[in-house]
């Protein structure tokens, strides 16, 4: 084949015209990340699963308890926010979110909000754990209790 002028300048215009339309992109909905057909045999539901989630406060006095349904997987820490309608104030650091106060009460030096995840005592932040069906969350304000002594 002689690439003659014509030929040259087609195939430029070509790859131009080419490289325009690889440079479109199409927003991916994250409910449909495989751009299924939107219709009910084809859209990728989240599925809806219930929690509890329970404030305890000093003397072992129930301050709120709930039940709510929300998205499964959900971050829990999210979750939490929603179950209390924002009313906490943490601060976030680079491990995630300390929680100072819920509901309006902030512990004194001698107490301390504690996590329950399915009755036992958290081993990591709420923001480290997912929601699941049936899960358990219970904040309960704690004695510091002191360090035998040595």
């Amino acid at each position: 084949m002689v690439l003659n002028k014509k030929n040259l300048i087609f195939f430029f215009v070509f790859v131009a015209l080419a490289l325009a339309l690889l440079g479109c992109t199409q927003t991916t909905d994250t409910n449909n990340p495989f751009g299924l057909a939107n219709n009910s045999l084809f859209t990728l539901q989240k599925q809806k699963v219930s929690f509890s989630f329970s404030v305890i406060g000093d003397s072992n006095a129930v301050l709120l308890q709930k039940t709510l349904e929300v998205d499964e997987n959900m971050n829990a820490f999210e979750a939490m926010k929603l179950a209390l309608n924002n009313d906490l104030e943490y601060d976030t650091y680079a491990f995630g979110p300390f929680v100072k106060s819920i509901l309006g009460v902030t512990p004194n030096s001698t107490h301390f909000w504690s996590l329950y995840v399915n009755g036992i005592s958290a081993q990591q932040g709420i923001a480290a754990y997912s929601i699941t069906p049936g899960m358990d969350i219970a904040w309960k304000l704690e004695e510091v209790q002191a360090f035998p002594a040595s």
